[in-house]
């Protein structure tokens, strides 16, 4: 398989590496802007990261059992990036920002790597470009700001670079099924996502092949799709021996939250929230009409039907396209039907920022087809300048967005006088709602440890015992701290909170937003607040 020159392109190198240049600008504005307001941006979920990171780290480990995980497994996660950091210094903020760092290369050179084993560097700027930005509202905070999903989006590359080096090169041809099998095992032992975002789509792209094979033998390339086939069935059946050692070794020794699944009918209701939610990951935003958001919103729907436009030209032309366009357009289908089928047969709860590891292979496509359709260079601004452009005016709505959100969320700076008002006065260890505490947690470099109760939002309780198995340590459930203790509430918790009539002004630290309580003990803080 040979890739196509970049043919209506002008040969210029300006023309040719322009993205690699804005996003060398852009990144370099993002990670100062990122330096100076990341604390005011995290949530428990991205603070929890750190906390197990530290944890891994304490016990030189890549898993553990004294940690409750959420309703995956972590092993090849962003923790690991976390736990190498705190081996070498204990300042949150700089692991975190050095590790945001890190995995941003390691996406880079995910694309880059699987650009290259497809045999299309030439479109690398185009691709690397829309991945790298944060052109969405959940593109922003999963991929690039909290690095959530980066390990799925890089696993979900590394597959198929294995799968297009099998395809291209015969002479490491073992290798790459060797290096396929294996990934597909270790990418599953945290849990069956890599199946449902690469090695299902495999499946279902196989079959495919097959079927086009047995009644359209000259449609393509018969030998490229036996060999697709000939990969995917060890692949699959490697993936499906992760899950199993999964379920039989890692789960028994950890724990985490067990989705509870059932089948349903077809519902056109979920088909409908998966469209919607594509949509949303391309940037549309559900709220008020305004400038901001209708401006957001339309060039959300230019980059959905510009997806749309080019797998339909590859599907409409697959005798004429190259191999390369051919193959990511399947691939990338049927990544979205396996996941579709997911949502319209079962009962799992569907968010949109789910498909984002997906819509990555969508830049794929939509550079292939700029660069084989006379589309790609036409007018005197060429369509790719326009898919530039647009991405960049989402990426800086999107910070602009996020820089909103940072003035209305004055409750930063009184977090920060907590932590200063509980150091000074010798507390180091309280309870929580679990949105308030994994993120004092991290604001206080990790001095604070924080319970956090059985419901994160509105707590039923019937004890101050009752906690939550979520993101803590499991030692929480089982010792109560010792020494001095503090009480953390915020303002709407405090009005649904079971012993509000209990909380009296002799313990009372702090007052405004967050109120905080201390007492001497555990034992105390329970025989008065759970008093009849």
């Amino acid at each position: 398989m040979s890739s196509k020159r970049f043919s209506r392109f002008k040969e210029s190198k300006l023309m040719s590496y322009y993205p690699l240049l804005l996003l060398a600008v852009f990144d370099l504005a993002l990670f100062w802007y990122l330096n100076r307001n990341i604390e005011r941006m995290i949530n428990s979920d991205d603070a929890s990261e750190l906390m197990l990171g530290r944890l891994l780290a304490q016990e030189n480990k890549i898993v553990t059992s004294s940690w409750y995980y959420s309703t995956e497994v972590s092993v090849l996660n962003t923790n690991l990036i976390y736990s190498i950091m705190f081996r070498f210094m204990n300042n949150w903020h700089w692991i975190r920002m050095l590790s945001i760092f890190l995995l941003h290369l390691i996406l880079f050179a995910g694309v880059w790597y699987l650009s290259r084993r497809a045999g299309v560097t030439k479109y690398f700027p185009f691709i690397a470009f829309p991945i790298m930005v944060p052109f969405s509202k959940a593109y922003c905070h999963m991929v690039i700001r909290s690095n959530f999903y980066v390990p799925y989006v890089v696993l979900t590359l590394l597959g198929a670079a294995f799968l297009f080096g099998y395809l291209r090169e015969e002479k490491k041809r073992k290798l790459y099924l060797v290096l396929s099998c294996l990934l597909a095992f270790l990418s599953c032992t945290s849990g069956p996502r890599q199946v449902i975002l690469l090695y299902l789509p495999m499946v279902i792209c196989s079959v495919l092949f097959y079927v086009l094979l047995q009644f359209f033998p000259k449609d393509r390339d018969p030998e490229l799709m036996s060999r697709f086939i000939r990969l995917t069935v060890p692949t699959f059946l490697s993936s499906c021996a992760g899950i199993v050692f999964n379920i039989l070794v890692v789960q028994p020794q950890v724990y985490s939250f067990r989705w509870e699944l059932k089948y349903i009918s077809f519902s056109l209701g979920n088909l409908m929230e998966v469209i919607n939610g594509l949509l949303i990951d391309y940037g549309y935003r559900l709220e008020e009409v305004n400038m901001e958001s209708t401006m957001m919103n339309g060039l959300s729907h230019f980059l959905f039907f510009l997806s749309i436009a080019a797998v339909a030209y590859a599907l409409f032309n697959r005798k004429t396209v190259s191999k390369e366009y051919y193959l990511f357009t399947v691939l990338y289908l049927c990544q979205l039907f396996g996941f579709a089928l997911l949502y319209c047969f079962t009962s799992m709860v569907h968010d949109a920022r789910y498909s984002l590891p997906i819509i990555v292979f969508s830049f794929f496509v939509i550079a292939l087809f700029f660069g084989e359709t006379k589309w790609g260079n036409a007018g005197k601004v060429p369509l790719h300048m326009l898919y530039i452009l647009s991405l960049l005016v989402q990426s800086v709505l999107s910070m602009v967005y996020e820089q909103r959100l940072i003035y209305k969320n004055w409750v930063f700076d009184e977090r920060m006088d907590i932590v200063e008002m509980l150091a000074d006065q010798g507390y180091t260890k309280g309870y929580a709602a679990f949105w308030e505490g994994n993120i004092l947690t991290e604001l206080s470099n990790g001095e604070l440890e924080i319970w956090h109760w059985n419901d994160p939002h509105t707590p039923d309780l019937s004890s101050m015992k009752d906690l939550h198995k979520w993101l803590q340590k499991s030692s929480h459930l089982e010792t109560p701290p010792e020494g001095k203790v503090f009480l953390l509430l915020s303002d709407t918790l405090l009005e649904q909170f079971p012993w509000k009539q209990n909380l009296t002004e002799d313990h009372l630290l702090h007052a405004d937003e967050i109120y905080v309580y201390g007492y001497e003990s555990f034992e105390e803080m329970v025989r008065l607040v759970e008093r009849s």
